[in-house]
Parts: structure tokens; C-alpha cells; sequence
């Protein structure tokens, strides 16, 4: 089952809340579309709904929020 979230997000968008919340200047190296790039994709969840009931609750922003603090707390912890 897919467990993702349906919302379309931008590269540029993910690139943004990630540094953001790790606090870094990231270095970017813009490419051409390579083979096998999309330009769009979203997960589908229509299984994962019928199936087990799942409905996501945490938007893209508070989910990396979340998954930096707990990795900076087992990073810490090491």
C-alpha cells in the first residue's frame, strides 16, 4: 500500500522546507530533465483508504518538521 500523501508538491517547494528547518544554504546543481524524469507525481492512496481506512493528517511543511527534530535527536544521542 501506498502511504504517502496525494498533495503535489514542487522540487523547489521540498528543497525550500528542508533547508529551512535543517537551517542550511543547500547548493543546488539545476540539470536538464533526465531520462526517466517526470514532471509531475503524486501517490495515490485509493487503496490504502479502501483498504485500511488511512487518511493522511500531516501536510508535507509539519511532517519534515517533525522528522528533523527526531532526527536531530538521535543524531544527538550517537
Amino acid at each position: 500500500l501506498n502511504l504517502g500523501e496525494s498533495d503535489v508538491i514542487t522540487l523547489q517547494e521540498m528543497v525550500s522546507v528542508l533547508s529551512e528547518e535543517l537551517n542550511i544554504n543547500p547548493v543546488l546543481h539545476r540539470l536538464p530533465m533526465q531520462s526517466g524524469d517526470v514532471l509531475r507525481t503524486n501517490a495515490d492512496i485509493l487503496n490504502a483508504k479502501t483498504l485500511i481506512g488511512y487518511q493522511p493528517k500531516t501536510k508535507f511543511q509539519n511532517g519534515i518538521k517533525i522528522f528533523v527534530e527526531w532526527f536531530l535527536r538521535k543524531k544527538t544521542k550517537k
